[in-house]
């Protein structure tokens, strides 16, 4: 899991290069609201952790996160094209997560409330 710089990505695929790429969901998060007007910020923070708290897989990371596509992409197109670019890396975050007792997915480090920006609402 990376913040998505280039140069560690290359250097991964040649240490690991089976590895599947995961983006921290923190860094994708400011790389889009740094891209909105600070009056969706709130809104879409919200939504963008909903995502990833309720996501039981990879699939409903994706679906999750077109979601918000769809309702930003004409407003915003190149905020949203921070999450279209990395669609697969961000949802692979929820790929695999193991349940707790009670049966809900485990939350990853990415998507942990110590791990999120101190701003975003909850």
């Amino acid at each position: 899991m990376a913040d998505g710089a280039p140069g560690l990505w290359k250097a991964a695929r040649e240490l690991w290069p089976t590895a599947e790429e995961q983006r921290c969901t923190v860094h994708a998060l400011r790389n889009v609201t740094g891209k909105l007007p600070e009056r969706h910020h709130r809104e879409l923070k919200a939504r963008w952790w909903q995502v990833f708290d309720d996501a039981a897989s990879a699939a409903d990371a994706r679906r999750g996160l077109q979601a918000i596509v769809a309702d930003y992409r004409a407003a915003y197109p190149s905020a949203m094209t921070v999450i279209t670019d990395n669609l697969d890396a961000l949802s692979r975050t929820c790929a695999g997560r193991p349940s707790t007792a009670s049966g809900s997915a485990a939350r990853t480090c990415s998507s942990a409330p110590s791990s999120r920006s101190a701003d975003a609402p909850r």
